[in-house]
């Protein structure tokens, strides 16, 4: 899947998803599109960064 990035200098382009986790890093970009509109890097809300740790029940299925 190739998503949509805004680069610091002004142009737009096409990138792998495994790309894209590298140019959020290196903070080689500005921003990306979602589906529900653009996120703006670092400002926007980011998977995997920080956020509440769940505390409910254990739901995912134990292989024995």
């Amino acid at each position: 899947m190739r998503i949509l990035v805004d680069f610091f200098d002004g142009n737009f382009g096409l990138v792998d998803t495994d790309r894209l986790d590298f140019l959020i890093a290196s903070r080689g970009i500005t921003g990306f599109k979602r589906t529900d509109g653009w996120v703006r890097v670092p400002q926007g809300p980011l998977r995997g960064h920080g956020g509440k740790r769940y505390e409910g029940p254990e739901r995912r299925s134990k292989v024995i």
